[in-house]
């Protein structure tokens, strides 16, 4: 059954890992979040099909000095919004699938069309979450680059107050030891002068 493998590619999904961690548990990241009923499945019970093991914890960054960012977005708040007055994209695919096999030469027409309007609410709480991570991303992106440009600005500052410039400083260097050089040669023919007077 086509349904029962978007089902069961849909539970994938949900239990995607990232660098060996749950993306969709909530603070609980080391444990598999969804787990499908397979006895519900292969019997057609009407009961949950997927169970929800993680929970509804996030993980906060400060990303600047006024906002706190939640960098993840608990399961239940993805594919499982039923505790938020939404609907379980899970549970609605296994709905539709049952829908077609209850009698497939003749399906229940509004069995289908409840199902179908679910599912597209299952859709638009996807999109919802895709939208917020969408955004979550470029309020980042925008934070970094700002924090770039201030780094530059304040590394200009630094090196305008204590930097040397190389060119003005060998110069400077060289007009010193010139003078330096014409002193000593001034004071040597000064002292040799004076100790030949005092012989003669």
């Amino acid at each position: 059954n086509n349904l029962d493998l978007i089902l069961e590619n849909m539970v994938e999904i949900g239990n995607t890992k990232f660098k060996g961690k749950y993306l969709f548990g909530g603070t609980k990241t080391l444990s598999v979040p969804f787990s499908l009923d397979q006895n519900v499945l292969s019997q057609g019970l009407n009961s949950d099909i997927v169970v929800y093991r993680g929970n509804s914890g996030v993980y906060k960054r400060q990303i600047n000095e006024h906002t706190a960012l939640d960098l993840n977005i608990p399961g239940s708040g993805v594919f499982d919004m039923t505790d938020e007055n939404g609907v379980s994209l899970f549970q609605e695919i296994y709905n539709l699938r049952n829908v077609f096999n209850e009698n497939p030469l003749k399906i229940n027409r509004d069995d289908m069309d409840t199902s179908m309007n679910n599912l597209d609410t299952a859709m638009d709480q996807l999109l919802n979450a895709f939208l917020e991570v969408g955004t979550k991303k470029q309020m980042t992106v925008f934070n970094q680059e700002r924090f770039e440009l201030q780094n530059i600005t304040i590394r200009d500052q630094l090196s305008k107050n204590e930097d040397t410039d190389f060119g003005s400083a060998y110069i400077q260097f060289k007009a010193e030891e010139n003078a330096l050089n014409s002193a000593l040669s001034a004071g040597a023919k000064v002292i040799s002068l004076s100790l030949l007077d005092f012989l003669t």
